[in-house]
C-alpha cells in the first residue's frame, strides 16, 4: 500500500467524535482536515512524518471519518481492530458541569484526553497528571490566525495573503510568520501557549454538551504546555459568578467558621493568586475565623473579598462549619481582634475603610457605615478585652472617616499620600537596581543602593535585610568588627522571617556567596514549599544542581 502526495483526503458528513472512538492522534488530523487537502498538505499542516501519518489516515479511513481518492493501493489496511482503551467516563453536561469534570479529572490526577461536543462543534483537550497540555478543535475563530489578529500581530487582509501563501507553498501558518519577521520563534511559542489556553478556557462557555474522558498514558502531539487546572478553574469561575450568587451565598455562612479543606482539590500553589489575594488567603489558612472576621482583615473591597472566598468554595479549597467550642471562639476572637486593630494602625486613611484612593463622598459614606456595623460592640460577647480592642477599632475608623467624608479633606490627603507613594517607588527602583549588583557580586554598589532603598522605605524588612546582607560581604575584607555586626543583623532578620520568600532568597545569596552549596540549596527547597510557582527559586535550584 503506498499514499502518493497527491493523494486527497477530505472529512466524511457528520462526523461524531463519541460514537467513532477517536484517539488522540487521530482527533489531531482530524481538526487539520476542514477541506479537501492533498496528503503532502496535511504533513505540513500536522507536523507528523508519514511513518506516523500514514496509521492514522488508515485508521481514519477505516472507521468512515474520512474521504481518500487516488490511493495507489485501494486495499488499505483494516485498523479498527487496534486496542480501545474503554476505562473513562462519559457524561452529559449542563451549565458548570465542565468545572466539575475538570476539577474530577485534577483530582485524581488522570493522563489522557477529554472529547467534548456541543451541537456541529468539537474539541479535545489532552491532560498530564491531571493538567491541561494541548488541546485541538475544529472551531474556526480558535486557529492560530485567529488569534494573531485578535491580538494585533497581523490585521485580516495579510492573514489572507499569509493564507493563500501557506495554501500554496504547503507551509504552516506559525513557520511563515516566523520566516517572514513578523514574530520571532520564540513569541510564536507563546502565542502557541495561549492558543492551548483559549481553547480549554472557551470551553467553559458552553452552557451544554456531551463529554467523555479516555485515559492515555502517552500520545503525539506537536507540543506540550503545560497550564494548570488550578488556575484556569480560579479565573474562570471568579470571570463568570454574578454579584447576586456571590452575595447570597456568604450572606448564608457570615457567622460560621472559615477552615481550609482537610483533602483540597488543589494545592495552594497551583491556583494563580495576586499579592493581596494571597494576603487573604493566608488568613484563611493560618486558623479557623469567622467568616466576617476573615472579611475585616481582607486587603480587598468587600465585593472582591465575597468573590475570592466563594470561588475557594467551589474549588473544595475551603469548608464552612456552624461552630466550635465556645472557649475557643472568644480567644480566637481577642486574637482577630487585635490583628485587626494592629492592619488599622498600619493602613492609610483609605485601606482603613478598604476603599481605592479615588473613592468619592458616597463611597466612604457606605464603606463607613458597613465597617461600623461589622464592629458594633452589640454583636460580640460581653468580654471586657473585646470591648477594648472595639473601642480602638472603631477610634481608628472614626479617624479615617473625618478626614476622607470632605472632598477638601480628601483631596489634601490625597496629596500626601502620593508623596509617600512617590517615595515608596524611588524605594522600589533602588533596590531593583541592587538586586542587579549584588547578582554582580558588586557588594559596594549593592550596599549603597539597598541602603538608599531602606532610607527612603524603612518599613519595608526586605530591604534592610538585603542593606545588612550586602554590608556584611563589602565589610568583610576592611573592617572585620563592622562585617560581623552586618551579620548578625542579617541572621536575625533571616531567623524571624523564616516564611518571607524575598528574606529566604536572600538567605540563598548569603550561604551561596559563602560556598556553602548545601545550605544554598536549603533556603530554596523552603522557598518551593510555600511557593511551588515561585520560578526564580527553581532556576535557582536547577543551576544548583
Amino acid at each position: 500500500m503506498r499514499w502518493d502526495h497527491s493523494t486527497l483526503i477530505k472529512p466524511s458528513k457528520d462526523i461524531d467524535i463519541f460514537s467513532i472512538n477517536l484517539t488522540p492522534e487521530e482527533g489531531l488530523v482530524l481538526s487539520r482536515i476542514e477541506r479537501k487537502l492533498s496528503f503532502k498538505e496535511l504533513k505540513v499542516l500536522t507536523g507528523l512524518v508519514e511513518s506516523k501519518l500514514i496509521p492514522i489516515l488508515e485508521s481514519l479511513f477505516s472507521k468512515g471519518v474520512i474521504k481518500v481518492e487516488g490511493l495507489k493501493d485501494k486495499d488499505v489496511a483494516d485498523t479498527s481492530s487496534q486496542p480501545v482503551v474503554n476505562e473513562g467516563f462519559t457524561l452529559s453536561f449542563s451549565e458548570g458541569g465542565i468545572v466539575e469534570i475538570f476539577i474530577k479529572i485534577k483530582k485524581e490526577k488522570l493522563d489522557g484526553f477529554l472529547k467534548v461536543k456541543k451541537d456541529s462543534e468539537w474539541k479535545m483537550i489532552f491532560f498530564r497528571k491531571g493538567n491541561p497540555v494541548y488541546a485541538v478543535s475544529n472551531i474556526s475563530s480558535e486557529l492560530l490566525g485567529s488569534l494573531l489578529v485578535a491580538i494585533g500581530v497581523i490585521d485580516r487582509e495579510i492573514l489572507k495573503e499569509l493564507l493563500r501563501e501557506s495554501e500554496k507553498i504547503h507551509a504552516r501558518l506559525g513557520d511563515i510568520v516566523v520566516e517572514k519577521g513578523i514574530i520571532s520563534r520564540e513569541v510564536l511559542q507563546r502565542v502557541l501557549r495561549k492558543q492551548v489556553e483559549i481553547k480549554v478556557v472557551n470551553l467553559f462557555k458552553w452552557k451544554k454538551g456531551e463529554a467523555e474522558f479516555v485515559p492515555r498514558k502517552s500520545f503525539d502531539i506537536p507540543f506540550m504546555h503545560e497550564l494548570s487546572t488550578g488556575s484556569i478553574l480560579y479565573k474562570v469561575l471568579k470571570e463568570n459568578l454574578s454579584n447576586d450568587e456571590i452575595t447570597d451565598f456568604i450572606e448564608n455562612r457570615i457567622n460560621m467558621y472559615i477552615y481550609p479543606a482537610s483533602q483540597p482539590s488543589f494545592n495552594w500553589g497551583e491556583i494563580n493568586l495576586d499579592q493581596r489575594e494571597k494576603i487573604l488567603v493566608d488568613v484563611v489558612k493560618e486558623r479557623p475565623r469567622l467568616v466576617r472576621e476573615v472579611i475585616s482583615l481582607s486587603p480587598l473591597m468587600l465585593l472582591s473579598t465575597y468573590r475570592v472566598i466563594v470561588v475557594l468554595a467551589k474549588l473544595g479549597m475551603i469548608e464552612f462549619r456552624e461552630k466550635m467550642i465556645k472557649e475557643e471562639n472568644i480567644q480566637n476572637l481577642k486574637i482577630e481582634l487585635k490583628e485587626k486593630l494592629e492592619r488599622l494602625h498600619g493602613d492609610n486613611f483609605f485601606g482603613r475603610l478598604v476603599l481605592h484612593e479615588s473613592a468619592i463622598e458616597e463611597e466612604v459614606e457606605a464603606a463607613y457605615r458597613d465597617a461600623k456595623a461589622l464592629y458594633n460592640p452589640a454583636k460580640y460577647p460581653d468580654d471586657e478585652e473585646i470591648m477594648a480592642f472595639l473601642s480602638n477599632i472603631n477610634r481608628l475608623i472614626d479617624e479615617a472617616y473625618q478626614v476622607l467624608k470632605e472632598r477638601s479633606s480628601r483631596e489634601k490627603y490625597r496629596k500626601e499620600i502620593f508623596q509617600r507613594n512617590k517615595l515608596i517607588f524611588e524605594a522600589s527602583i533602588q533596590y531593583e537596581k541592587g538586586e542587579l549588583e549584588l547578582l554582580r557580586e558588586d557588594f559596594k554598589e549593592a550596599y549603597y543602593l539597598f541602603r538608599s532603598a531602606e532610607e527612603l522605605y524603612p518599613e519595608k524588612i526586605e530591604y534592610k535585610s538585603a542593606a545588612f546582607l550586602t554590608g556584611y560581604f563589602y565589610y568583610r575584607g576592611m573592617d572585620g568588627q563592622k562585617a560581623e555586626e552586618y551579620q548578625k543583623k542579617f541572621l536575625d532578620i533571616l531567623d524571624s522571617n523564616l516564611h518571607n520568600e524575598k528574606i529566604l532568597f536572600h538567605g540563598y545569596l548569603y550561604e551561596k556567596l559563602k560556598g556553602n552549596t548545601g545550605g544554598a540549596r536549603n533556603y530554596l527547597q523552603r522557598i518551593i514549599e510555600i511557593n511551588p510557582e515561585n520560578a526564580d527559586a527553581r532556576k535557582a535550584l536547577n543551576s544548583l544542581n
